[in-house]
């Protein structure tokens, strides 16, 4: 079944390579706010359960791949155990990149 997953685009070609394209709908930049990290997230785990070939990770922004964090969700960081989570969570999801068992 298909993730559900708004801001990227999952495909695989003929040489079972996987192309993971972010495009964050609706803004200009890609940023890595906590719904972009959650659908990256379960991603991440269908390629797991499947493993292609090689992963590609790409932008369908012209010109950027992603800007960083979005900074639009920082007012809602209510301490600093909060930010260290959202943060811990992030770089969780991005080490599963380098576990997937294809060069990327």
């Amino acid at each position: 079944p298909a993730v559900p997953a708004p801001n990227w685009q999952l495909s695989r070609d003929d040489a079972g390579i996987a192309w993971l394209v972010i495009d964050c709908a609706g803004a200009s930049a890609n940023t890595l706010s906590r719904r972009t990290l959650g659908e990256l997230d379960a991603l991440l785990a269908t390629l797991a359960a499947d493993p292609p070939a090689g992963l590609v990770i790409a932008s369908g922004k012209p010109g950027s791949f992603i800007v960083g964090a979005d900074i639009n969700e920082f007012p809602a960081l209510d301490s600093a155990a909060t930010a260290a989570s959202l943060t811990a969570m992030g770089q969780a999801i991005i080490g599963r990149i380098g576990a997937l068992p294809a060069p990327s």
